[in-house]
């Protein structure tokens, strides 16, 4: 998640302004001033589209259903607002506007002063649930490592109507007061998208560390803090003069609102206990071209690998202190067939755009660990706990780091962290449970790990071919059985696995038959030994031999 520029270049084009004083990577010399207004215009095209689907989405454009009453409370209640600034100190800059916005605070409302009253977030919150309820489970959407839930306010009628008027009356013209090197003028914004979260306290449920894809974001709060524990908005570098100690976590009670630049870099915390109801969103200015998140965010979707590559480097030519093309075009260059180019890029993430990018360290401690480096692959993954100490990825990478170290304590200290971390996500939870089951065998705890390992990913392989390991030196032999029965039936993929595991069964069932020696002749043992193993996986086994001679 990044950006580049030219030496000291400036481009402007009708409102926008870009210019950086970084100097472009080298291997961005082939983009030059044609290649860039060619782009340009690519993503003021994108931008056009984008403002006619967002009008068409969320109607903010057709006049107030409130009645003169109505409005005048409206207008009372936005004079009497009061709101609490907050500062961003972090690298980078922002992927457009950084001019207009890039120094601009984020605005959270005071306690005594809230956006919304409780009657509006109660009502919001029942048409929510209402529309949980009549699905048989709710949907999910990937966030890098983890994933949300909830659904996109423009497809359940009922909030989307309270929304619409809400960003009319409300939301726009406090953006405009707020940004007003920004906002012109409250006809001037659209939204562009806009969904309700529904937090609970399960593996993986919260939001990777991302910027919005708009140039202002809010967030309401719709529940009361008493329902949850945990949760929030991490904010990188949020900082405040009177309270210079009050850490880079947002926290609203029900019908507080958060706005701020949508180019910073945050996430969603994940829940310990409760239930938290969120709508977050993002606006754009129909007369203000974001020429470099459309670049990033809209190409990729609906364009060649070579027209996203160009329209990516483009992008970070533009501006090379975002962070945001970093990382896809690095995967780019990679399926290409060039890794060492994309290690080049993530390199000069770092460099220019932000040396803490999780991203960028990420993917370069992968690269060293791959090349067996570990002590700089541990560099790199320690460089992403600095910023968010929960990352089950960077501290599955770490554990692993330290496996081929022979660092026994190590390993075991972070493969703790990944169980009491909360929202990991499954798979990293799976493995580090199995792992841990491993550094105990024999022991006690060593069967309890595998069954947590199994309760977090159920299709886990590790696991079950640990487990019955596990059962079998305990001479728990249907326990065992049950185990390699059903990793043959559902888990074991190819021929290679299916024949590993059907002789795997086969030991574990013969083993079984001998220590109950029931048997009276061959033909009863064989008998036996179809029914423990199943025929079908008897026969199977028959055959694979056969082919193997």
């Amino acid at each position: 998640m990044v950006a580049f520029c030219f030496r000291a270049f400036l481009i402007t084009t009708g409102a926008i302004s870009l210019a950086s004083a970084v100097k472009r990577p080298d291997w961005l010399s082939h983009v030059d001033k044609v290649k860039l207004q060619e782009y340009m215009g690519v993503a003021t095209e994108r931008h056009n589209e984008a403002i006619r689907t967002a009008l068409q989405t969320y109607e903010v454009d057709q006049p107030t259903t409130l009645t003169e009453e109505e409005q005048a409370k409206e207008t009372e209640l936005r004079e009497n607002l009061k709101l609490n600034e907050y500062r961003i100190k972090a690298p980078g800059r922002l992927p457009d506007f950084h001019d207009e916005l890039g120094e601009s605070p984020v605005f959270v409302t005071n306690s005594e002063t809230p956006l919304f009253s409780k009657e509006e977030c109660n009502d919001v919150v029942g048409m929510a649930d209402a529309y949980f309820d009549s699905k048989d489970e709710m949907a999910k959407m990937p966030s890098g490592q983890y994933y949300i839930q909830g659904f996109w306010i423009k497809d359940v009628p009922d909030v989307k109507k309270w929304f619409v008027e809400k960003c009319r009356s409300r939301m726009f013209p406090l953006l405009k007061k707020q940004f007003p090197d920004f906002v012109d003028d409250i006809e001037d914004l659209v939204v562009d998208s806009a969904y309700l979260f529904k937090y609970k306290p399960e593996p993986g449920l919260r939001t990777e560390i991302h910027t919005d894809g708009g140039c202002l974001s809010f967030t309401f709060a719709l529940n009361p803090k008493s329902e949850y524990e945990g949760g929030g908005t991490w904010v990188e570098g949020l900082t405040s003069d009177e309270d210079p100690d009050m850490g880079e976590t947002i926290e609203m009670d029900m019908g507080h609102c958060t706005i701020r630049p949508g180019g910073v870099r945050h996430c969603g915390n994940p829940l310990k206990s409760g239930t938290r109801y969120i709508i977050g969103g993002f606006c754009m200015n129909k007369k203000r071209v974001e020429h470099v998140r459309q670049l990033v965010n809209n190409c990729p979707q609906r364009t060649s690998a070579k027209t996203t590559r160009e329209a990516l480097e483009c992008a970070i030519a533009l501006n090379p202190e975002f962070e945001g093309p970093y990382t896809p075009l690095a995967q780019i260059y990679e399926n290409d067939g060039t890794p060492e180019k994309a290690k080049q890029v993530m390199e000069d993430c770092l460099r220019l755009a932000n040396p803490k990018s999780t991203a960028s360290s990420y993917y370069l401690g992968t690269f060293k660990y791959k090349e067996g480096d570990y002590k700089e692959a541990m560099r790199y993954m320690k460089n992403c706990l600095e910023i968010d100490p929960n990352d089950g990825d960077a501290l599955g990478t770490l554990s692993h780091c330290y496996a081929q170290l022979k660092d026994v304590e190590k390993e075991k200290e972070t493969l703790q962290k990944i169980i009491e971390a909360p929202g990991v996500a499954n798979p990293v939870l799976s493995q580090a449970y199995c792992n841990l089951g491993i550094m105990h065998a024999g022991e006690g705890e060593e069967l309890l790990y595998y069954a947590k390992s199994l309760e977090a990913e159920p299709s886990s392989l590790p696991a079950m071919h640990n487990l019955g390991n596990a059962l079998a030196r305990r001479e728990q032999w249907d326990r065992a059985v049950g185990v390699f029965r059903r990793v043959v039936k559902d888990l074991a993929k190819t021929n290679e696995e299916k024949y590993t595991y059907l002789k795997m069964l086969y030991q574990v069932s013969t083993a079984k038959l001998r220590a109950d020696a029931t048997a009276k002749d061959q033909a009863d043992l064989m008998s036996q030994l179809a029914a423990t193993m199943g025929q079908e996986n008897l026969d199977q086994l028959v055959a694979f031999q056969k082919t193997m001679r």
